[in-house]
């Protein structure tokens, strides 16, 4: 099964993007908006078509640390409280990818208040320009009322930004906004249902490749960004993944759709990035209404994965394993026959996971339970029953890969909870 060689970097920042503001129809399109908004207002200042891009990516992720539709909604007011938590955590996720390392130092510092120049440094280091320019934008853009006309609203949007000149925002960075604020096509585009992009491809924003470890980085990213939202899941994606390439060699697939099948494991969850963090770790029973939010994910996962451009057999592979081989999976009720050995590799490879793993509402099942769900799903023409029974074979094997792969991630974990703990340290005065 041939690779497709690359990814267009442009198309992956805004499925990201876009993601996270699919967790609710009320912030629509909103990291795409501030992208457009920060990057114009970064030309005006006069940056480098080079940090220009950096800016937009920076803005694209901006928000990724508020993992609760909380905090989401919070974030739409103007002043907000302890703004700079989202903005490390959302840090310490982007910066776990190597290609996004300049557009976190932007985010972690988005909110930073000029305060007549004390705001050029903050926790000892510089806070760059850019920050500062993302933060206009981001204020600015939540000033807007979708339900007015945007050109009768632009006076006092400017009034507002203005009077906090000195204060909130970088001089230098307002006085480029008042110039931006002056043309009417800005404003347009800003706003407009069906934004016009073509200007962002015109930079040079790179590819990614699909073969070597520069996907596999980016896959582990996604999985970092839906993980970490819980203790309880943040080893989850890499075990799935170590026991579907395990299973895929078990089955006879050929080493370039084992390592196809380990790649799924990393991204077969990414649809979650639009389930709110209250129901991803709700620690009793879902509702009614949270599990149907919650049977959203798959399809998601399918339509972000299309739009990146990811290789057919990983989308469908991760769209596919909430899917039951009898049809009372989820969200496409496919049956046995509409189902690749791939997407079943995955299904099982989840569902161990999941029932091997403590959650917040049970310990993990120990191998006598493990194997006993496992084989009644089988039994119920729910999970390929081939499978299962090498699974079973191979438990011991199995179990102890997936055991060393959730012991490295939860050590990366342990590091990501650490410095967190550190810069919420650094906020909170001593008593």
């Amino acid at each position: 099964m041939p690779y497709k060689p690359t990814i267009p970097l442009f198309d992956l920042i805004l499925c990201i993007s876009d993601a996270i503001d699919l967790i609710n129809p009320s912030v629509a399109d909103y990291h795409r908006r501030i992208a457009y908004f920060a990057y114009q207002l970064a030309r005006q200042v006069g940056l480098s078509s080079h940090r220009c891009r950096e800016v937009a990516i920076a803005a694209a992720l901006h928000d990724v640390g508020a993992i609760t539709l909380r905090e989401r909604f919070d974030l739409l007011k103007f002043e907000v409280e302890q703004p700079s938590h989202h903005a490390e955590i959302g840090y310490l996720m982007i910066s776990s990818y190597s290609r996004f390392n300049k557009a976190a130092e932007m985010v972690r510092f988005h909110h930073t208040a000029w305060n007549d120049g004390a705001g050029s440094v903050s926790m000892g280091l510089p806070v760059p320009i850019e920050s500062h320019i993302l933060h206009l934008a981001d204020r600015a853009f939540v000033l807007i009322d979708p339900r007015k006309e945007i050109l009768s609203q632009v006076k006092g949007i400017v009034s507002k930004i203005e009077r906090k000149s000195g204060s909130l925002f970088m001089p230098d960075v307002v006085d480029a906004f008042l110039e931006l604020s002056n043309r009417d096509l800005f404003w347009f585009d800003l706003v407009a249902p069906s934004q016009d992009i073509s200007l962002w491809r015109e930079l040079d924003w790179g590819t990614i490749s699909l073969e070597g470890e520069e996907f596999l980085e980016m896959a582990r990213f996604f999985s970092r960004l839906v993980d970490y939202k819980s203790p309880f899941t943040a080893k989850h994606s890499s075990a799935v993944a170590v026991c579907a390439q395990f299973l895929a060699e078990q089955a006879g697939f050929p080493a370039n759709n084992q390592r196809l099948a380990y790649l799924a494991g990393y991204l077969h969850d990414i649809g979650k990035l639009c389930v709110p963090a209250e129901i991803l770790v709700k620690p009793s029973a879902l509702s009614n209404d949270e599990f149907a939010i919650m049977r959203h994910h798959s399809y998601y996962t399918n339509h972000i994965l299309k739009r990146m451009g990811v290789v057919d057999a990983i989308r469908v592979w991760c769209a596919y394993h909430h899917e039951r081989l009898d049809g009372s999976g989820y969200p496409y009720h496919l049956k046995a026959d509409d189902l690749p050995e791939g997407a079943r590799i995955l299904a099982i490879a989840d569902v161990f996971s999941a029932v091997s793993e403590d959650r917040p509402y049970r310990a993990g099942m120990q191998k006598a339970h493990v194997m006993e769900v496992m084989n009644d799903l089988a039994h119920r023409g729910l999970l390929d029953a081939h499978l299962v029974q090498l699974l079973g074979i191979q438990f011991e094997v199995i179990s102890a890969r997936m055991l060393e792969a959730e012991r490295g991630a939860g050590q990366e974990y342990e590091r990501f909870v650490e410095r967190r703990g550190k810069y919420l340290d650094m906020l909170t005065p001593a008593e």
